[in-house]
């Protein structure tokens, strides 16, 4: 929690923050109307791919914010102080991210050229002509997703309240949030997302740049430790070969990351190549500037916490980042767009995923079902999807009691059943080659029932389960 008087610059920086993105909103509307009246864009096309003409700054971006999302900013800080360098597991998992994408990214972009996609499962439509397996993917991205954005509203509920001093089981202020993120992303679309994305990107990449510097000069580094006095010494201990086995599947599953449909969507919406190789560059550097900054200052937060004779904070990041702002001048100008940042960054996350879902099922349900429906009605239409899986994700994010990292242990699993039927479509070129659609239908239904089935009956409240990633296994069995 926050003290009082180190909230003051929190209650100009958020407010400033929410007023820049009414501004990006209206700003994006309007960009977007032009273009329809021009007719360089239709009305759904300048809503979900903000009419395609995203360039190599935009593009990079939102990419960007859209990987290292909430779960980074804090997530990170948080499992470093609880695990120790344990929290190098993220930044051994980013080249298996970077590898799904590099392999399926340009294809995937090249033939939404040539056949006109739009959604992440046109090309599983297209590639394989069958329903079942198309309905298939569409259930396990939107259940991916919804799940995801449930874990947004956990990370966004537990730190907003902790900035504030607000019950952590207080539910009315990430209800408002949702409230002007659901209105955002009505009003503007991917590009207001997308330029929301590229203002937050900036403020973490700041943030985390000047964060390290911050600490070293007024507390010390990571040199500066010593194993034997250090409030966690068991940090310094090789992990055992559970922590191991857990370590590299978790670095596996994150393959799956290419088959996100709100990352997709950039992939789609990307202006030309070039842009979209921009993006891939800064997502290979990205780790540098953001994981090892989070490790860095989670395992740091662990012995400066001791000294401050703070023990087991619900938020580390929050209690750490606390300590830069009792620090004043500079540090507490960098704790304060820290904090922000952190926000934005779950904030980012979220509408971009709320936007994919919307675009799922308006395109993939609504549209097949009401083909003679006019543009203007259809974007309704998705309004009221959007706000349905806000719903949704808020009664999950709120009533779920066991934190971020439990809802992202069964989303990566479901999300990764997609992943045969992308690479099968991608790589089989010929009609040999490819698996019947039926078999991936059927072979992906299995793995959810698999993951769920395994998770909660075995993983879930089972303190001695062994290291099993339910994704990875579905897969293979």
């Amino acid at each position: 929690m926050v003290a009082e008087e180190n909230r003051t610059g929190l209650y100009f920086a958020i407010p400033l923050y929410f007023l820049a993105l009414g501004g990006v909103a209206i700003c994006s509307r309007r960009r977007v109307k032009r273009m329809e009246q021009n007719c360089e864009t239709d009305m759904l096309t300048g809503h979900y791919l903000g009419g395609r003409s995203f360039g190599p700054l935009i593009i990079a971006g939102t990419i960007f914010a859209s990987i290292f999302s909430g779960y980074t900013v804090i997530g990170v800080p948080n499992e470093s102080y609880r695990r120790g360098f344990y929290g190098f597991r993220w930044l051994a998992s980013f080249p298996y991210i970077n590898y799904g994408f590099i392999c399926t990214g340009v294809r995937l972009r090249k033939a939404s050229l040539v056949r006109n996609y739009s959604t992440s499962v046109d090309f599983i439509t297209d590639r394989f002509r069958s329903q079942l397996l198309r309905y298939t993917i569409l259930a396990i991205q939107v259940m991916g997703s919804i799940i995801y954005v449930a874990a947004q509203v956990n990370a966004l509920q537990s730190t907003f309240n902790s900035m504030f001093g607000i019950p952590i089981a207080s539910a009315w202020p990430v209800i408002c949030i949702f409230t002007i993120i659901l209105a955002f992303e009505w009003a503007g679309g991917l590009a207001a997302v997308a330029m929301s994305d590229s203002i937050q990107g900036l403020v973490m990449v700041v943030s985390f740049c000047c964060i390290p510097f911050v600490i070293l000069k007024n507390y010390g580094g990571w040199h500066n430790l010593d194993p034997i006095t250090y409030a966690k010494p068991e940090f310094y201990q090789t992990p055992s070969k559970e922590d191991q086995w857990s370590f590299w599947q978790f670095s596996l599953i994150n393959v799956c990351f290419f088959s996100l449909p709100h990352l997709m969507q950039r992939l789609y919406a990307a202006r030309d190549l070039s842009s979209l190789k921009v993006g891939f560059v800064v997502q290979t550097v990205g780790p540098w500037l953001t994981s090892l900054v989070g490790v860095f200052i989670g395992t740091i937060g662990v012995q400066m916490l001791y000294d401050a004779g703070v023990e087991n904070p619900p938020s580390p990041f929050t209690a750490i980042i606390e300590q830069l702002l009792s620090w004043g001048g500079f540090p507490e100008v960098v704790g304060i767009i820290a904090l922000t940042a952190s926000l934005a960054a779950i904030m980012s996350t979220a509408d971009s995923l709320i936007i994919a879902i919307s675009q799922l099922i308006t395109v993939e349900v609504i549209w097949p079902l009401k083909p003679d429906a006019s543009q203007s009605q259809l974007t309704w239409l998705a309004r009221g999807s959007s706000f349905v899986a806000v719903v949704i994700a808020l009664v999950t994010g709120i009533l779920w009691k066991s934190g971020v990292s439990a809802l992202t242990a069964i989303n990566f699993p479901v999300v990764m059943q997609a992943v045969p039927a992308y690479i099968n479509g991608l790589y089989g070129s010929t009609e040999t080659q490819r698996l019947h659609p039926w078999s991936l239908a059927m072979g992906a239904s299995a793995g959810i029932i698999y993951t769920f089935s395994f998770f909660f009956g075995y993983i879930f409240h089972n303190t001695e389960a062994k290291p099993v990633d339910t994704g990875i296994t579905g897969v293979l069995l």
